[in-house]
């Protein structure tokens, strides 16, 4: 991905993290008639399963641990598709879409251990840790 997207694509997130509400401490969403409870981390940054959340702060759900290896390095944004999906299929997880009280639909990352991570909390993982990288 060319520096002039990862530019791009980081502004939009900046404003779109706080537009779709974020900030909440927990916000729910139906998967096939099952209702699981989402954490907001990291000042509201990324929207976690429950199941991930510790109190010890040691990530031990692989949501958290794979966000590690998430990059935006070669991803294609042709066709429309959502690139945390794409990031999602990249680091070991299955997309699968969330509908929470209002009927709203998003896309979550779900990982063999069930954990689950918002495709767009990947999205800005992944931006940061590819500055990061770029920083070194």
């Amino acid at each position: 991905m060319s520096g002039r997207n990862l530019i791009l694509i980081s502004s939009l997130v900046s404003i779109l993290i706080p537009v779709m509400g974020l900030a909440a401490l927990s916000e729910t969403y139906l998967f096939n008639k099952t209702q699981i409870t989402f954490a907001a981390e990291q000042d509201g940054k990324l929207l976690v399963s429950q199941n991930c959340v510790q109190k010890d702060k040691q990530p031990k759900c692989e949501a958290l641990l794979k966000l590690a290896r998430a990059s935006t390095s070669g991803l294609s944004l042709e066709g429309g598709a959502n690139p945390g999906a794409l990031i999602c299929s990249r680091i070991g997880g299955k997309v699968v879409i969330g509908q929470d009280a209002k009927a709203n639909e998003r896309a979550f990352c779900r990982f063999p251990d069930s954990s689950m991570i918002a495709a767009d909390s990947i999205l800005t993982q992944a931006i940061q840790n590819d500055l990061k990288d770029a920083g070194k």
